[in-house]
């Protein structure tokens, strides 16, 4: 979060936005209008995101006319959200591109429909006779979003990521170490708490406390480390619970909607 908030960042999204143009969201303005105050704008959005009180405004939809008489429902966030977005993908974007699949080619950088037709070319020069067009009506309509699923590999990177921060020669407080991990946790945790994994957070959780609790008897070399129970680890220091975060999911969702979030076995 660190690097969005950084006006420099902002500043070279606001100039990405502008340059893909687009109409203005729910609140009318305009991306010349946004830019007349940039300096203003991007420093309330700074103060927001730090405070914790942004809050995105809502999409506005717009209906464009399809081919075959139907209609295609286009959403249309708000300039300030757009900057946002694109500070949050400059961000994450060269960490997730990594990994994907080097046969993937929508909605990248660098990627189109003209290089994954050259991909096709060269799988027909190459002697393949047959190709598949594929397209399922209203997909992303449709689906389930919350039954993401978390992988092993990403266990791993999480598992992995955690001993870095909690290492026993980090030298930093009990305060400083929980700060540290909360960042990394809460951050965690509000991506997969959609997943259908309850069992595999409580376990994460314990594991985590565990690491803490190591800390500490390692700075300590007594029974000290006894003195700190998870009501005092998450109560009193308020290390961040995943199990936590998506049981208060589960609970929002369901009383904005009326229903727990769709689960497919």
């Amino acid at each position: 979060m660190g690097q969005v908030l950084d006006l420099r960042r902002l500043r070279a999204a606001y100039e990405a936005v502008r340059a893909n143009g687009g109409a203005p969201g729910v609140d009318g303005i305009t991306l010349e209008a946004f830019g007349e105050r940039l300096e203003d704008n991007l420093r309330e959005l700074v103060s927001a995101l730090r405070t914790r009180t942004y809050r995105p405004h809502p999409v506005r939809r717009v209906l464009l006319p399809k081919p075959d008489g139907g209609q295609r429902p286009l959403g249309i966030p708000a300039v300030r959200d757009r900057v946002v977005q694109q500070a949050v993908l400059q961000v994450l974007e060269p960490i997730f591109e990594a990994e994907f699949s080097p046969h993937s080619h929508g909605f990248r950088p660098e990627r189109s429909t003209v290089t994954a037709l050259r991909e096709l070319y060269g799988h027909v020069r190459a002697g393949q006779i047959y190709l598949v067009d594929l397209d399922i009506e209203k997909f992303f309509d449709s689906i389930p979003h919350e039954p993401l699923y978390i992988t092993p590999k990403a266990i791993d990177r999480f598992r992995e990521q955690v001993r870095q921060l909690s290492r026993r020669t980090a030298g930093v407080s009990l305060l400083a170490l929980v700060a540290r991990l909360n960042r990394y946790l809460r951050g965690w945790g509000e991506y997969f708490k959609r997943a259908q994994c309850s069992g595999v957070l409580d376990r994460l959780d314990l594991w985590v406390a565990r690491r803490v609790r190591a800390y500490v008897a390692k700075r300590w070399r007594n029974t000290l480390w006894r003195r700190y129970p998870d009501q005092y680890l998450y109560g009193t220091l308020g290390l961040i619970r995943l199990y936590a975060l998506r049981r208060d999911y589960l609970r929002d969702f369901t009383a904005r909607h009326g229903r727990p979030p769709l689960c497919r076995a």
